[in-house]
């Protein structure tokens, strides 16, 4: 039985006026549109008060420079395709709009060429216009991929929505079209826009072959083993990634990741140690150990990795929640309010981990004005501090 994911029926694009568009993206469908390969919608997000027709003249200027030109034939096949939605991530009428642009698709894919600081809001957007049922999100985001985009999709409630993340790799986009004859089948055909993921799976151990050491196509091979919860697989493809560049540390995490998800902490914890080695202030790490050791209830392994976390990256909002939790955990309430509002203070407005974050402190609060009068405050009930998972900064 296939276990192949219906095939998307329209590309969204956010910072569709951006570079990356216009070195990246317009040459790419452009590349698609010869081999017959663009019949779907393709939508371009951007705040720049722009016309559609603007974004038009915006996509012939990125074929002339960057493309090799405007290829007439297949410009009438996808340019008659392209659409335009001008407004704010944080407005909800640019993404009612979108919807209306997408009128009947049912499986878009979304391509988030923005910063990272926007994946949630924009993934929030998209669930409260109804865009991401059956949805595919495609970001920038290299080899924590997994880590990260799950947070994402938690923060932002989009998990009851079948909401299918799917990686690209750092520069592999274009950088693959057209590198040899033989070669040509342009990655984002793959993953972006098609969202088949069988084929893009072709494609990377395609490239794998004409080229065993580069890296990109072992991590995105790694993405898509993990999308599909295939866990040892993805550990497998980490640890081939790692044999030609060992000192990649956030491919140091992703493999501790994987190996928590099939069940091999201790393997986990063994390869965020590394990554600390390599890197003494990788805090995500730190923060990674802090959590195995929390999930386990051993408060005391898990505090003072927390610690470190916080003081190797004290702008990081997720290594101040974490900290949060494990004190609030141990009944340190005044340190587990500190940490937790100065994560609420890093969380961009109406991010879901500020939101999670204020909603913990409000639970606390509403717990010590039911104390008695004169009881300590770290005096909790049976049951009061245990955290729900959904609290859990993984």
């Amino acid at each position: 039985m296939s276990h192949e994911p219906p095939r998307s029926d329209a590309l969204v694009f956010f910072g569709a006026t951006g570079d990356l568009a216009y070195k990246k993206i317009f040459p790419a469908l452009q590349a698609m549109a010869r081999r017959g390969r663009v019949d779907f919608p393709i939508v371009g997000v951007a705040k720049s008060g722009w016309t559609r027709e603007q974004f038009l003249d915006r996509c012939k200027a990125s074929l002339n420079e960057c493309g090799g030109g405007v290829d007439e034939g297949a410009f009438a096949r996808f340019g008659p395709q392209l659409r335009y939605v001008d407004g704010d991530y944080n407005d909800p009428a640019t993404f009612n709009r979108l919807r209306a642009e997408l009128a009947n698709c049912k499986r878009p894919a979304h391509y988030l060429a923005i910063p990272p600081s926007m994946f949630p809001t924009v993934v929030q957007q998209l669930g409260k216009a109804g865009c991401t049922t059956d949805a595919r999100v495609i970001v920038e985001s290299g080899a924590q991929i997994h880590r990260h985009h799950r947070r994402m999709v938690a923060h932002a409630g989009a998990t009851r929505d079948r909401l299918v993340l799917l990686a690209r790799a750092p520069g592999a986009v274009v950088r693959t079209c057209g590198v040899t004859a033989k070669f040509s089948l342009l990655l984002p055909l793959a993953v972006l826009s098609l969202a088949r993921t069988g084929e893009a799976r072709d494609a990377y151990l395609q490239a794998i072959a004409l080229n065993p050491r580069r890296i990109d196509p072992y991590n995105a091979l790694a993405a898509i083993a993990a999308e599909r919860g295939r866990w040892d697989e993805a550990a497998e493809r980490y640890t081939e990634l790692l044999e030609i560049a060992p000192d990649f540390v956030d491919v140091r995490r992703s493999l501790g990741e994987a190996y928590l998800a099939s069940g091999r902490k201790e393997d986990a914890r063994r390869e965020w140690r590394i990554a600390i080695q390599l890197a003494p202030g990788a805090g995500l790490a730190l923060a990674d150990l802090c959590m195995s050791y929390y999930d386990e209830g051993v408060l005391v392994d898990a505090a003072p990795y927390c610690e470190r976390a916080v003081q190797a990256r004290p702008d990081l909002p997720e290594t101040h929640f974490a900290m949060g939790l494990v004190a609030r955990a141990l009944r340190r309430r005044d340190r587990a309010r500190a940490e937790l509002a100065e994560a609420v203070h890093l969380f961009p407005q109406g991010a879901p981990g500020r939101r999670r974050a204020e909603e913990i402190l409000d639970r606390m609060r509403r717990h010590d004005e039911r104390l008695p009068e004169g009881a300590p405050p770290q005096t909790l009930p049976p049951g009061e501090g245990d955290l729900r998972q959904d609290e859990r900064p993984r």
